[in-house]
């Protein structure tokens, strides 16, 4: 017996085209707005991930200084096509006095000292890695005020004043500041993201002025930590805290793609990372009060 079919819709072969159509538009559509986000997400996740790669490298410096009981910390370096960024910083550290030979009698900013080498075996131009570098200091005696030095040769120094020393002395010492720590890499930014120096508030500075015509002026900004845990070092603002902003240094507004604030509290040493605030008018009031950013 032949059984008839039963009723129902017809099945249909295939899409129409414009079906076709409208689903390939849609796929384009989802991907333009993938192509439009996925960047921007990107550029929120390394402005993050790079504070908190700041704050890792500021807490390795915390614990190295009490580990060697002398003050280390961190040089942020100025990008040489725009100083307002700061993209590579690397690790400095104190170190001992530098004392040995005879400091002969002078009345001149010029003194000669007799057994030393403040080149320390390296080259003439290889100024960062000299014992004895400008922006040091000169104590004569075993007190007194210091003198800045301002410029090294092999065993003399230029002083930033007249010394008045009658006879010669072996009692003398050069109180030296942080220095590159030897073996160490340079730590840098991933991507685009920098540290953005005119937003960065109470960044601590050092002067050091080289004798030359005209005379030249360095500028380190450095974070120096005591074995306390406390930031130390010239330039530093007492019971201050220094916050560094950290952004995408390739959009002309400071406030896009979500940039993070890095805290370091000056008395304690204490590190932490915030929002910036584009709601209120200061930006940086989440990290001045953090209760008012709900931590």
């Amino acid at each position: 017996m032949r059984i008839p079919p039963l009723d129902g819709p017809a099945r249909r072969p295939s899409f129409t085209l414009m079906e076709l159509l409208v689903v390939i538009a849609l796929i384009v559509v989802i991907a333009g707005i993938g192509l439009l986000t996925i960047p921007l997400m990107q550029s929120q996740q390394k402005a993050s991930s790079n504070a908190s790669q700041v704050v890792a490298w500021l807490g390795d410096v915390k614990a190295i200084a009490l580990r060697d009981q002398r003050p280390t910390g961190l040089r942020f370096v100025q990008d040489p096509n725009n100083p307002n960024f700061i993209r590579e910083v690397f690790m400095i550290q104190t170190p001992d006095d530098f004392t040995g030979g005879t400091v002969l009698a002078s009345n001149t900013q010029t003194v000669t000292v007799v057994g030393a080498d403040f080149f320390g075996g390296f080259g003439a131009a290889n100024v960062l890695d000299h014992p004895v570098q400008v922006g040091d200091y000169l104590e004569l005696n075993g007190g007194g005020l210091l003198y800045t030095i301002m410029g090294v040769g092999q065993n003399t120094l230029t002083l930033s004043r007249n010394v008045v020393l009658t006879s010669p002395t072996p009692n003398y010492r050069v109180i030296r500041q942080p220095r590159r720590m030897q073996g160490e890499d340079s730590l840098t930014f991933t991507g685009n993201v920098a540290i953005d120096l005119s937003l960065s508030q109470s960044l601590p500075v050092r002067t050091a002025t080289a004798t030359a015509t005209p005379p030249t002026t360095e500028m380190y900004y450095e974070i120096v930590f005591a074995p306390s845990g406390g930031v130390v070092g010239k330039g530093t603002v007492a019971s201050d805290k220094i916050i560094l902003w950290v952004r995408d240094s390739t959009t002309p507004n400071a406030t896009d793609h979500d940039p993070a604030l890095v805290t370091i509290q000056v008395r304690t040493g204490f590190l932490g990372t915030y929002q910036v605030d584009t709601t209120s008018g200061d930006p940086y009031s989440y990290a001045r009060d953090p209760r008012a950013g709900g931590l």
